[in-house]
């Protein structure tokens, strides 16, 4: 992973849609070992999983999170995100 997430944003303009994004990347902490990231992220937000919106396009990501408790979309195209967003705006 690198910065490709910051680049995408300031070529959309998303991040202003979230209150906060975080980024594996600049976390150095890697979704798919362990829980430490997720519980960094609810601690740093101070809130529980279920008041936290997880996207990804790695399948054992979104169950990982999921199982913590994350409201999770799995990133497959733009239009299926677009329509499960909307659900949590």
């Amino acid at each position: 992973q690198t910065d490709w997430l910051d680049r995408l944003n300031n070529k959309y303009d998303f991040f202003k849609y979230f209150d906060r994004v975080f980024n594996s990347f600049y976390l150095t902490q890697r979704k798919h070992n362990g829980w430490k990231i997720y519980d960094t992220v609810l601690k740093e937000m101070s809130i529980p999983a279920n008041s936290a919106l997880f996207i990804d396009d790695n399948e054992k990501n979104i169950k990982n999170a999921e199982k913590i408790g994350f409201n999770v979309i799995l990133f497959k195209d733009r239009e299926s995100v677009e329509t499960k967003f909307k659900i949590y705006c």
